[in-house]
């Protein structure tokens, strides 16, 4: 299949340019910015807040799929500066369909567990009716609405608590600070579901060459607090008689500009409806990451 890929300069979009290369599929990246991680020969630069280069790039290109990872996700700089969280994570993907809408492009668009903002329940699955609350959330959701308005084909697939190698992220940040020896304060009562950026992006891969459209919850297997996190990086470090050095408190003592959940679990319900394989859990996928970080693979 010819993919089209966006934010391939991200963590989870550098992760699925490999997963789709070594599925032998035709890739071709844009984003603002390149990256190292990308060859030159598959790389196009484009703002995608740039509604006429895109629709350029994307009917020059010709795709079967785009795959659209790219976003802001600074979720406080979001809170602060809400216009250009709309202008990239909203109208943004309503320009890369406008492309795709010539071609009969399907479209993977990717979003987030904090579509579910209210507290009212500990776990939700595809089936749940979204609330946002914050403004990153608000404008991935118009994303998500965008994409229901705009393609008859198409993925949404929502992640929660990403990490990964190729991009900072709060994994590595409690890594980092552990090998220097250095406290790290983590919530005890912000629980999500950690996912691993490789994992994800095999499975999105998969979901592609199934064809089975329609919306996803893709996480790793498992729930846990930040904190929980950190213990667990504790543990696999060698370090876990220092557990004073992940402190513990509660996430409103964090005083953060935007209001977080403090439970967006999810339920990788249609996933399990398909018997699609399962996930492995996060525990397992946290010790691959952290091997072959420290081991500089």
């Amino acid at each position: 299949m010819r993919v089209l890929l966006t934010g391939s300069s991200g963590m989870l979009g550098s992760d699925i340019f490999v997963a789709l290369e070594q599925s032998n599929h035709e890739v071709l990246c844009i984003d603002a910015v390149s990256s190292p991680l990308i060859p030159e020969n598959k790389f196009k630069e484009c703002d995608i807040t740039d509604q006429k280069k895109t629709y350029h790039v994307v009917s020059r290109y010709n795709p079967d799929v785009i795959v659209h990872t790219a976003a802001y996700t600074d979720v406080d700089g979001c809170e602060q500066n809400p216009d250009k969280a709309f202008r990239i994570n909203a109208l943004g993907t309503r320009n890369l369909l406008l492309g795709a809408q010539r071609f009969d492009a399907s479209c993977v668009y990717i979003s987030t567990d904090y579509v579910f903002g209210s507290d009212e329940k500990q776990e939700y699955d595809e089936f749940d009716r979204p609330n946002p609350v914050m403004q990153y959330a608000r404008s991935k959701y118009a994303g998500e609405e965008y994409v229901r308005q705009l393609s008859d084909k198409f993925f949404i697939v929502r992640i929660s608590s990403l990490f990964g190698r190729n991009r900072n992220n709060f994994v590595l940040s409690m890594m980092n600070a552990v090998l220097k020896g250095k406290p790290y304060t983590a919530a005890h009562d912000m629980i999500a579901s950690p996912t691993y950026s490789k994992d994800l992006a095999k499975r999105i891969v998969f979901l592609i060459e199934q064809g089975a459209l329609g919306t996803y919850h893709l996480t790793n297997a498992g729930n846990a607090s930040r904190y929980q996190v950190g213990l667990e990086i504790l543990r696999l470090l060698g370090k876990k008689s220092d557990q004073s050095m992940i402190k513990s408190c509660a996430l409103e003592t964090l005083n953060l500009p935007a209001k977080r959940p403090k439970s967006s679990i999810l339920k990788n319900y249609v996933w399990e409806l398909n018997n699609y394989p399962p996930a492995r859990p996060w525990q397992e996928a946290l010790r691959d990451l952290i091997d072959s970080t420290t081991k500089g693979e």
